[in-house]
């Protein structure tokens, strides 16, 4: 085989693989007997998940409104204080980040902190952020790379990917007493195309949205409408 043995990745695809072939109806026979011959050869990696793979989890506590109170409470803040977020908050949001779930387990997204000199270049291109946008300390743009599609038609996907990834990093923000709002990113391919040559950023990489950062205002006044479900 290509990996050792000992790879931490060769014991994830044994893992995945396994219960691939004990729960999958496979019709191709020579693929069916190179899994079977692959699992005999590797079974001494049983007991080694901590490197990944498949694992059984305990029912989530459905009763439990702690998520409730953070999807609550979390509003679009256009007030932010002159404060910078500390390194510790981005490194809690980055170990969870991967936790977001993706097609396939892929995990495509990633965000880019906008440097303080490049931010005003950025929102003259989005402007979509005029009247608050210029004065929030921290913006950071939300990327997916299209490299882990297949295909043009599968790299539709990334839109979905992104929102996702999104939505679960300003609650993760949110967690860390960080307020957030979208900044959209409807623009043109030409106005794309010189944000990443600003921003560096490769032309496999897919711009989501930008988002901006940063701690509220004590009393933070903010749009509402009814939620009310009729």
């Amino acid at each position: 085989y290509f990996l050792k043995k000992q790879d931490p990745i060769y014991s994830s695809i044994y893992s995945c693989l396994k219960e691939y072939f004990v729960h999958s109806a496979i019709d191709d026979i020579n693929f069916k007997k190179f899994l079977k011959k692959f699992i005999s050869s590797s079974i001494f990696l049983d007991h080694q998940t901590e490197n990944g793979g498949t694992k059984i989890i305990d029912i989530f506590d459905r009763h439990n409104d702690t998520l409730i109170n953070l999807i609550s409470s979390r509003v679009s803040c256009r007030d932010f204080v002159n404060k910078s977020i500390p390194k510790k908050v981005f490194k809690y949001v980055e170990a969870y980040q991967n936790h977001i779930p993706t097609v396939c387990n892929r995990q495509p997204c990633s965000f880019l902190v906008i440097p303080k000199d490049m931010q005003k270049k950025i929102l003259d291109l989005q402007k979509g952020g005029i009247g608050f946008a210029e004065h929030n300390p921290t913006i950071i743009v939300i990327l997916c790379d299209l490299r882990f599609f297949a295909s043009g038609n599968e790299r539709n996907q990334c839109f979905f990917e992104m929102g996702t990834f999104a939505y679960n990093l300003s609650l993760l923000f949110q967690n860390q007493g960080v307020s957030s709002c979208y900044l959209n990113w409807c623009t043109t391919p030409a106005v794309d195309l010189k944000a990443k040559k600003l921003l560096r950023i490769g032309n496999n990489f897919k711009i989501g949205t930008l988002m901006a950062i940063g701690y509220r205002s004590k009393k933070l006044k903010t749009a509402y409408s009814s939620r009310s479900i009729k």
